[in-house]
């Protein structure tokens, strides 16, 4: 469910929790990103894990109590299309927590979107 949708310069703009038909967009990300863009956003490839290992992990965030829960993932999406992702990985409730953010369609990027769903 997306719990909020803002329009920006005719473009629908929302985000929403990360759902079992997202799991493909985010290992799809990592496991096809050039070894160029890795580089850029400071990736070792070596610690990426494999396509099962990554599907594995996003299927057990799905059935975590919130109480319990480390790691976050939330889905952006531009006009109703999944375009990327934030994740909040190492949750210390009330105390920190570490914000990743991917744009995984390139086409979108550097149009200033990123701001605005990070702000949803």
């Amino acid at each position: 469910m997306t719990a909020k949708r803002i329009l920006v310069d005719g473009v629908g703009l929302s985000v929403r929790a990360l759902s079992l038909s997202d799991i493909p967009l985010i290992v799809n990300y990592w496991l096809q990103s050039t070894p160029e863009d890795l580089i850029r956003m400071g990736v070792d490839r070596v610690k990426i894990p494999t396509a099962s290992q990554f599907e594995e992990g996003l299927r057990g965030l799905l059935e975590q109590d919130g109480q319990e829960t480390k790691t976050s993932y939330r889905i952006w999406l531009v006009d109703d299309v999944p375009s990327g992702f934030s994740s909040l990985k190492n949750i210390q409730l009330e105390e920190h927590g570490e914000l990743h953010l991917q744009i995984c369609d390139a086409s979108i990027r550097g149009k200033g979107y990123c701001a605005i769903l990070y702000c949803l």
